[in-house]
Order: C-alpha cells, then structure tokens, then sequence
C-alpha cells in the first residue's frame, strides 16, 4: 500500500480512491478522494483530498494516474476521520459501521468555498451504504446527499484480488 505521509510503499493500511460522479457523467467526477483504512487503537478511516482533481480524472479505469501522486499533491482533512465497528456474521462474512473520529465536522476548501460534511458509512458482503451528506456551515442543516437515508449501492463487480502499489 502507499503511505501518504511519506511517500513510501507500506503494509500497515489498506489505501482507497473513491470518486463520486453524475450517472450520466461519470467521466466528470465531482468528488475525488483518497480514504486510507488503518488500525492505531481502533480501526479508522482517514480522508484527503487530492490538490489538483484534473490530475486523476479517469483513474478509476485508468490506475496508474494515482501511483503518480507524491505527498505534496495530497492534503489530509483532519476532521474527516471514522472509526470503524466491525462484526462477524458468520465465517468470514462481517459487516462494518462507521462513526465519526471528532466532535467537529468534517470541513474542507474547494476552488475557494468552504464545505462541511458529515461522513459515514455501512458495509455487508453485498451492500455498501454512504451516509455522506453536505452541511450548511450557517445553519447547520443537511442540504445535500443522504437527506432521505443512505445511497445503497450494490456489488457488480469484486476487486478483492487486485492489488496496486
């Protein structure tokens, strides 16, 4: 895995690129970020957030655009951490919930403006559910993503056996 901080391949966390984008187009990707799964007391999630989001458009079908990232292209948004419930359903079949790491929200800059989001996730063998919702920093109030509950997104495809470094 690639550690973030230094730069340096590592095996002490498990790194991910999410990407969220419109249905109808998903080559234009409107939040890239990076959330690294590792375990320090608990198991946590951290995200951060990629400086220039043009540089890794497509990297989802295209992977050798994020081993180009170093340190300085990355910024961690320290608010924006979860710790992670997990519990065995059965033989090596668990489910994962998240909470949030801080008391405050997650908080972030893009092109100028600043965003406050609330994070969360659950995970099943089949399922994955965001909770992920944008926050009015005035009046506190969801006004975007999960209003009505989560987005449930389905497994199409495993990816358990890649691995990239």
């Amino acid at each position: 895995m690639f550690d973030l901080a230094t730069g340096a391949v590592t095996d002490d966390s498990l790194t991910l690129f999410a990407k969220q984008a419109p249905i109808t187009n998903l080559d234009r990707p409107y939040r890239q970020r990076i959330l690294r799964l590792y375990q320090s007391d608990k198991l946590q999630v951290q995200y951060y957030q990629i400086k220039d989001p043009d540089a890794v458009r497509g990297a989802g079908c295209h992977p050798e655009l994020l081993q180009q990232l170093t340190r300085e292209d990355i910024t961690v948004l320290p608010d924006c951490r979860l710790n992670v419930q997990m519990q065995q359903i059965g033989l090596n079949n668990y489910e994962f919930t998240t909470t949030s790491a801080s008391d405050r929200p997650c908080r972030f800059s893009y092109q100028g403006n600043n965003y406050q989001v609330y994070l969360g996730f659950e995970v099943t063998a089949d399922e994955f559910r965001s909770y992920d919702k944008g926050i009015d920093p005035s009046t506190g109030k969801a006004t975007w993503g999960a209003l009505l509950g989560p987005f449930r997104f389905t497994k199409r495809q495993d990816f358990a056996g890649e691995l990239l470094i």
